[in-house]
């Protein structure tokens, strides 16, 4: 089986096989990784593939899952920003008991 070379932050180079490397790319912005486990320190690392690692790895073999930016990125924001007062509000909201399920109340009625 075809053997891979890669860098693992903790130990340096170590080879591995094709079946060892998991790829995946973007749909939208084309941008692709791999990541792996380290058969030293068990660690895995993820590595951005830039065009010519991408076209070495694939050529090696090495399938790349597609996947797609989140849905959410596309959606129309409107309403106010949340500044650092709101987060620090709503902290101190979600940690009284009887302040939070006011809230509550009011939400469902509101609905």
């Amino acid at each position: 089986m075809t053997q891979v070379r890669v860098t693992c932050p903790q130990c340096g180079d170590i080879d591995l096989t094709i079946a060892d490397l998991r790829g995946r790319i973007c749909i939208e912005t084309g941008h692709a990784e791999y990541r792996f486990t380290c058969t030293s320190c068990k660690m895995i690392s993820v590595r951005e593939s830039d065009p010519k690692t991408f076209e070495i790895l694939t050529g090696a073999g090495i399938h790349f899952e597609p996947w797609h930016l989140p849905a959410e990125l596309k959606e129309i924001r409107n309403g106010l920003v949340i500044c650092h007062d709101d987060l620090i509000e709503f902290h101190n909201l979600v940690h009284n008991e009887t302040d939070f399920a006011n809230a509550i109340v009011a939400l469902e009625t509101t609905n």
